[in-house]
Order: structure tokens, then sequence, then C-alpha cells
């Protein structure tokens, strides 16, 4: 939910959802997106996770894909040092090269990310940064970096930004487009990160998840609204969804659908469902402020492991097929 701002070139297309910096010339602070309005991007503590589906459009000398650190520090930053040949990226703490991770073409779509763990118990924290080349699926790099001493708490986030060429000598504004642009409060696992590059930048994570069965994550507590599917089409092989949720537009799922967590309606079919829908331990509904009706369609029947079902204010029964609830005259209803 936080702003950010676009500097100079920086711009959206028109469905504002693709990020693009274009430069004229060698430029340095003038055309990038300063993230967050200078508040912290990353957690202020704990583990976190940066993905980026990114692609150059020019070779810059030193631009910077992402950083966040204090006005000219640069304490955590991907970098991307320009050649006529490719651009080879480059992981890099407190100034410092945290590793090589490969040249990235022109026009090429990448996903990067760099995932941060908690400290260790002798205050070590792990930097792991990965870059695949999305048009092949093909990883190119991992690389590693043990920051002894160091954690997210000591983390300067004065400045966290995409594209910004440092006030040092010869650190150009990149020329890029961004994609999608994430930050998580976790340190993403490699399966997991390789089920969000699979998927692709449209579809959020515990979709891709679900997308790339070998891959798994417990992502309790961490909200995620199930109305970001909305325009992207059915979600196929079925979806389990752990954690509350709130559906504002209608998700259509073709096969099987679990839901484990709270729910929250506010829309007049935020469910269709091709398969059985299953009700599980921990499921709860609530109706938003909606003038209904509402319907839910679940074409293979309805399997309840919740337990008897209660909404404050609705009367509701149950059947093979059909869950109803009746207030004031509206009714909601799985099918």
């Amino acid at each position: 939910g936080r702003m950010a701002t676009l500097k100079g070139t920086a711009a959206l297309d028109a469905n504002g959802k693709t990020l693009t910096i274009t430069n004229s010339g060698d430029q340095r602070n003038t055309n990038f997106v300063l993230l967050g309005d200078q508040q912290p991007t990353l957690p202020s503590s704990g583990a976190a996770t940066v993905e980026i589906w990114f692609r150059h459009n020019a070779y810059k000398t030193h631009s910077k894909l992402f950083m966040v650190g204090a006005s000219a520090d640069d304490e955590l930053l991907i970098g991307v040092d320009g050649y006529n040949e490719g651009a080879g990226m480059s992981a890099t703490f407190n100034r410092e090269s945290a590793g090589s991770l490969g040249l990235a073409t022109i026009g090429t779509n990448y996903h990067l990310s760099m995932t941060v763990s908690e400290p260790d118990a002798e205050g070590t924290t792990t930097l792991t940064y990965i870059l695949t080349d999305v048009d092949c699926g093909t990883r190119i790099s991992k690389v590693t970096y043990a920051a002894a001493n160091w954690s997210l708490a000591n983390l300067t986030q004065t400045y966290s930004t995409l594209g910004w060429g440092t006030s040092w000598w010869n650190n150009f504004d990149a020329e890029i487009t961004v994609d999608e642009f994430r930050v998580w409060n976790v340190a993403l696992t490699d399966e997991e990160l390789a089920a969000s590059v699979k998927a692709g930048p449209d579809v959020p994570l515990y979709v891709a998840l679900t997308m790339a069965p070998e891959a798994s994550a417990d992502f309790t507590g961490h909200a995620v609204s199930v109305g970001d599917f909305t325009g992207a089409g059915e979600v196929k092989g079925g979806l389990t969804v752990a954690h509350e949720a709130k559906i504002t537009e209608t998700l259509t799922v073709a096969g099987d659908l679990t839901l484990s967590g709270p729910l929250s309606v506010s829309c007049g079919t935020p469910i269709v469902c091709s398969g059985v829908l299953t009700l599980d331990e921990g499921f709860s509904l609530r109706v938003a402020d909606f003038p209904g009706p509402v319907v839910i369609r679940a074409e293979g029947g309805i399997v309840n492991k919740a337990g008897e079902l209660k909404v404050r204010g609705w009367t509701l029964t149950q059947s093979e097929k059909e869950i109803s609830l009746e207030k004031s005259g509206m009714m909601l209803i799985f099918k």
C-alpha cells in the first residue's frame, strides 16, 4: 500500500502494470523510481525477499537495478555493469562485491531475487541472489554472501530505488523495463522462487505454489487479496488458499478449491469452481458490506471439514451442493 515516486522519464504503461525508465544520454539521479516515499522498503528486522521481473533496454555503465541505503552509501543493492557485449549483473553489500551474477542481454526477460536470512547464532546474515532467464526458463546464476555481524536492523533505508545512478563517478541511471517488483517479509526457498518464476509476474505466489506441487510453503498470516486474480483468467489445476483471503471480484477455479482460513466476500459472484469445494479446518466466512445477492458455485459439491458454520446476522442452511445464508431478504448461496 505504499506509494512510489516516478522521477524524470520513469513512467507506467496505460494499464499501470509495466514500468519503463528511459534516458537521453548518460544521466545520474534523474530518471528512476523512488520506492516507499522515503519510508523503509524492506522489513526492519527478521528476513526478507525481493523479486524483480525486468529487462534491459540499453546498457548503462554501473547502473543500479535495485538499491537500498543512505543517499550515497549503497548498503544493499544489485548493480548492472554495462558493456557493449552485455550487461554484467553484480550484487553488492556495503560497497563491496557480493559476487557476479553473469551477463544479461538487451531485450531478454529476467527474474532476479534477493533473499535476506535472519541472523544465525553467530550474528551472520546470508544474502542469496538468483538470476533467471525467464524466456528460456534457465537459471543463470546463484550467489550467496555471508554478512558477518549484520542484520536488516542495521540497514539504513533512507533511499530505496529502482534504476538510480548514484553520485559515484560514472554511475548512470538504468534503462530498464520492470514488469513486477515484490517484497516479502520471509526468506523464500529456492523451490518457492522457482514456482514464482514459472508462474510469471501476474500470478500471486500461493497460486504459483499450487501450480508447482513440488513446492510448499505456509503463508498463514500473510493475507493476499484473491481479487488480484481478476483479469488473469482462470486458475487451472485447482487451488488451495491456506491463509486469510478477501474476494472482491470473481475468482474462477478449474478444478478443486480448498479454503483453510478466514474468507471475506464482497461481490455478486466471488467464486466459480468446477470441482469440489472443501471448507477445511480453520475456515470461517464473513460477508462484507454488499447489497447482494452473492453466489458461490462448486459444481463438484461441498465438503465441510470446518464444522458448523455460523455467520452473525445470517440464517444458514446446507445441502450436498449448496450452502445458503439469508439476511433481510438476501441470500448467499454455495452450489
